[in-house]
């Protein structure tokens, strides 16, 4: 069976598999681009439908939860992100077309004066090249930033690649290998270290048992269902942080 794969479901549209050796069940979350399942191995796309027929009423309002969530995300001439790590902001300026500048994690966007943010392209435009200069950034910093972390506990890993990942904040590879989130930049840095030290103890305990959250108790100085909550104020997306259009 495929590693990542599409299914086509007539309530909820197209549906973003992936399937996960350690997973022993569906599970679904919703993402900017639709609906996203992690399947447990030999899983058939004919159970996952039959799964989710039995749980459309819950995965409606899963989605309803999201939409209300992102219904302010869009952004606005007046949006800006200020983070330790990044920063972004937007002016409209007597210029002919749109242009942007990016300088030791400074982020600006200058529009012509009399462009709307409605323009066709502009949003995916801006988007794209907030997405590309998080990514710069976030192998500029964050690659060193787990490497400290690991001296300081105790933890070997074998890589860490930065990637634009949407619901996940990091994810740890049976091999070592750590992937993290270009969002991640936007977190306070208390919750980036957070989450770096989750993937970290994914080194030694591969799954979420108490033998995890014990570790993870270790590293946080007993603070990580705290960090868990707080964490739920984020998620993996630009514009719905820090908006104060």
């Amino acid at each position: 069976m495929k590693k990542e794969y599409i299914c086509e479901h007539g309530e909820f549209g197209r549906l973003y598999v992936k399937v996960n050796p350690r997973a022993r069940r569906f599970t679904f979350r919703v993402c900017d681009d639709g609906l996203s399942v992690t399947a447990p191995v030999g899983a058939t796309q004919k159970e996952l439908l039959t799964c989710i027929d039995k749980m459309t009423p819950e995965l409606k309002k899963l989605v309803a939860r999201h939409n209300v969530k992102h219904k302010n995300s869009s952004i606005s001439p007046g949006f800006r992100i200020d983070t330790p790590d990044f920063r972004m902001s937007m002016r409209h300026d007597a210029v002919e077309r749109p242009k942007a500048h990016f300088s030791n994690g400074n982020l600006e966007f200058v529009l012509p004066e009399n462009l709307s943010l409605e323009t066709v392209g502009l949003r995916a435009w801006i988007e794209k090249i907030a997405e590309e200069a998080l990514r710069i950034q976030g192998k500029l910093i964050l690659p060193q930033r787990m490497a400290a972390l690991a001296d300081r506990f105790g933890f070997t890993f074998k890589d860490v690649k930065i990637h634009k990942t949407h619901g996940r904040w990091g994810s740890c590879s049976s091999k070592g290998n750590i992937n993290l989130s270009l969002y991640l930049l936007l977190l306070p840095r208390h919750l980036q270290d957070y989450v770096m030290l989750h993937e970290l103890c994914h080194t030694v305990e591969m799954n979420h048992g108490p033998r995890f959250w014990k570790k993870m108790d270790e590293v946080t100085d007993n603070s990580s269902l705290a960090l868990r909550e707080e964490m739920k104020k984020y998620d993996t997306s630009i514009f719905t942080l820090n908006n104060l259009g």
